[in-house]
């Protein structure tokens, strides 16, 4: 049997920068990494992470 030990979902956003503040700001998760030139990030909350993968383009929550 698969064992999953953190669940985490990836968002499009686009910036990362932002979307890591909206998330640390509003909903008290930890701005734990960004990589520039992947432009992606993560922000984990107790045992669950958003991961943040940038975008180009219209914002996806439009």
């Amino acid at each position: 049997m698969i064992k999953f030990s953190q669940p985490f979902v990836a968002l499009p956003v686009p910036s990362v920068v932002e979307a890591q503040g909206w998330y640390r700001d509003r909903l008290g998760f930890e701005v734990r990494w960004h990589n520039k030139g992947g432009r992606i990030g993560g922000v984990p909350h107790g045992e669950a992470a958003v991961f943040l993968p940038e975008i180009e383009g219209e914002d996806p929550a439009q």
